[in-house]
């Protein structure tokens, strides 16, 4: 992959020769959205875009990043940093806090995963970075000790989510979806085969900064409901113990968040139901329903991913689309007719172009098999 060799190129020509070299992938999630913090289900899969990771021993004892897209060079030490280095920095003060020798590195990383379009790039570069880190320095932490370092470190540039996203890079398996069970971290393997459809991301080109958006506000708003629910009902230990009729406890906005969850609960369930009888008319109708609960209810939209789904609705082909990720801009996921994605999709872009003033660029994603240490 002509990518990958000038990654490389790049990498030995200002460091040497690389120590190891990671894949870390990003994650699609086919339904499940704002769940995973809210203790709930979620259905993710890693997929088949990546970003690269090579690194090396430091022979002069300083930390530094090259990140290969945007071709920058970034100096970090074991504190809170900005840009993408805060993600590198997290990481090494998430071991040493473990009491884990961490020594220092010459970093380079790029790939074909989009930065910025809810597919979850700083959770790979945490993982990709925790995993170098454990491989070189032979600590022999588990996936799970790993899952706990990349979400410790992403909490710490200010970011107050669940675990989905490094579980999904950390756990991905082709061809399956991961159910899992954010409250106690279970998880299963759901077969993951659509017929003559396929799964499509539209990239709205609004980036997100998700610990500078209303995210973090979902988060604590939900966590107060909760407390709120708890006074007048002492059985409640969690939001998996919630119902429909505890709704009437709260008022607005509490009261539409926590009806979001409960119900997107329900649609994983039905999801999986769904993916197991192989009905992807069921799919698609359950993504376009987890989209109006995210618009209406829990107010994470935005403009340009609410006209890709209005417009996705009208296509005979498109069986139902819904945003993705955190919110607030990112991508919006699809369930297309295989031979159909680019009749579907391509007569959007001049409209979207014209419309929101963006490039409307899309691809197709499949599960593919999670982190990886690659050699040559």
């Amino acid at each position: 992959m002509k990518l990958i060799d000038n990654i490389k190129q790049t990498h030995r020509s200002k460091y040497g020769q690389e120590d190891v070299m990671i894949k870390a992938p990003g994650r699609a999630n086919i339904i499940g959205e704002h769940t995973d913090y809210n203790d709930g289900f979620v259905l993710p899969f890693a997929i088949d875009k990546a970003i690269y990771m090579l690194v090396s021993r430091s022979k002069d004892k300083q930390n530094e990043i090259h990140g290969f897209n945007i071709d920058r060079t970034e100096s970090f030490i074991d504190q809170n940093q900005e840009g993408f280095a805060r993600y590198f920095s997290g990481v090494l003060q998430s071991f040493r806090r473990r009491s884990k020798a961490v020594q220092s590195y010459k970093i380079t990383f790029g790939g074909d995963l989009p930065i910025g379009a809810g597919v979850s790039s700083s959770s790979a570069i945490s993982c990709g970075f925790a995993a170098a880190i454990n491989h070189l320095e032979g600590h022999q932490l588990t996936k799970l000790e790993l899952l706990d370092i990349a979400v410790e470190a992403e909490r710490g540039v200010g970011v107050e989510g669940g675990i989905m996203d490094q579980f999904s890079i950390l756990f991905g398996l082709t061809d399956a979806a991961l159910c899992l069970d954010c409250r106690d971290n279970s998880w299963s393997e759901i077969p993951c085969q659509l017929q003559d459809h396929s799964f499509c991301l539209l990239d709205t080109g609004v980036e997100h900064n998700l610990a500078e958006t209303e995210y973090n506000t979902r988060a604590r708003t939900c966590a107060e409901a909760l407390r709120i629910i708890q006074q007048r009902d002492a059985q409640i230990e969690g939001f998996r113990d919630l119902d429909i009729h505890h709704l009437s406890y709260l008022d607005q906005p509490h009261r539409k968040r926590v009806e979001h969850v409960i119900r997107e609960n329900d649609r994983v369930m039905k999801a999986i139901q769904a993916l197991e009888k192989k009905d992807v008319e069921a799919l698609g109708k359950l993504l376009s329903e987890s989209h109006i609960s995210l618009r209406d209810l829990y107010e994470v939209s935005c403009p340009e991913s609410d006209y890709i789904v209005d417009y996705l609705h009208a296509q005979a082909y498109s069986l139902g689309s819904r945003m993705m990720g955190g919110g607030f801009g990112g991508s919006v996921i699809a369930l297309i007719q295989t031979d159909k994605v680019d009749d579907t999709i391509a007569p959007l872009s001049d409209v979207y172009q014209t419309t929101f003033g963006k490039k409307l660029n899309y691809f197709a994603v499949a599960p593919e098999q999670g982190l990886s240490i690659m050699t040559d």
